[in-house]
């Protein structure tokens, strides 16, 4: 296969995965009337899991992670289960292109913070340019925040654990990503599962096997979506990949106002159009020569 066509269907598959974790907001909304929030994650992901574990069986060449590697892992995986959680039930609390926004806001700022505080990155112009971008998207919602406003508040909470994410994913590079999505997703259901036996909340709201079905089908798109991100970027321009990912804000804000009737307000849409700017500006596509960024970590 030449490069061109490799470049092709790398673009393809970012765009695919933009779709699907676009859709992950709206499986959050479909499936609630039947589970309550922790039970979801849990069940989701527990499902996740096992195809994942079976995948990983059936490997002709099985590779598992490094003990040395075992820490950040660990963390990453505490960190995924606080990231999921807390979109999950911000989802509930506020709309989805509210959610997704502000996410995308949190994730940008503190993966600036953290790549260059912590991993002494390059600042460039255009990474600056999109931290204030980011920064004006979020004070939007400042009001919101200042009123308790659980959704948005918990959507911070969720961009800021995936901003961390983000640097945990360069100390993981070279280590087999099949690996670590099963020992994340393990902790993840496992941590759900055991948050909600202690908290002793109801795990079935309303029983029923149309909505069981979805919950299979909303995690066989995770797991998509996880393996065309992978398979995109291995196959594509980081940078311009970035963007194509971060349409994943404008298909979630149109699939919400066509099956939710959720029409943004004005500012809302200002503050989403900042966002966006800045997830754009900060992929590095304006950068010379590029950059080499991180795809932003997903909520699933």
């Amino acid at each position: 296969m030449t490069k061109e066509n490799l470049s092709t269907k790398g673009a393809e598959a970012l765009f695919g995965a933009a779709m699907a974790y676009a859709l992950t907001g709206i499986f959050v909304r479909e499936v609630s009337p039947m589970w309550t929030d922790k039970a979801q994650v849990a069940v989701r992901f527990g499902i996740v899991l096992f195809f994942l574990a079976i995948y990983q069986l059936l490997r002709k060449n099985r590779v598992w992670v490094p003990s040395k590697k075992l820490a950040p892992i660990l963390f990453g995986g505490l960190l995924s289960t606080i990231m999921i959680l807390s979109f999950t039930i911000a989802i509930g609390k506020t709309t989805i292109a509210n959610v997704l926004f502000v996410f995308y806001a949190a994730n940008m700022i503190t993966s600036f913070l953290l790549g260059t505080l912590g991993l002494k990155e390059h600042v460039s112009r255009a990474k600056l340019i999109a931290l204030g971008f980011a920064i004006l998207g979020l004070a939007v919602y400042s009001g919101s925040i200042a009123s308790g406003n659980q959704g948005i508040i918990l959507s911070i909470i969720a961009g800021v654990a995936g901003g961390t994410i983000n640097l945990i994913n360069k100390q993981l590079t070279g280590v087999d990503r099949t690996a670590v999505l099963v020992l994340w997703f393990a902790l993840v259901a496992a941590l759900s599962s055991s948050w909600l036996l202690l908290s002793g909340d109801q795990i079935i709201r309303t029983a029923s096997l149309h909505l069981s079905l979805l919950t299979i089908v909303f995690a066989l798109v995770i797991i998509v979506g996880a393996f065309l991100t992978l398979y995109g970027f291995q196959h594509f321009d980081v940078n311009i990949g970035s963007v194509i990912m971060s349409t994943e804000l404008v298909f979630a804000a149109i699939m919400a106002y066509f099956l939710f009737n959720e029409v943004p307000q004005a500012h809302e849409l200002a503050g989403g159009a900042f966002i966006l700017i800045g997830s754009i500006v900060g992929s590095g596509i304006f950068d010379k020569p590029k950059s080499s960024l991180q795809p932003i970590a997903q909520p699933d």
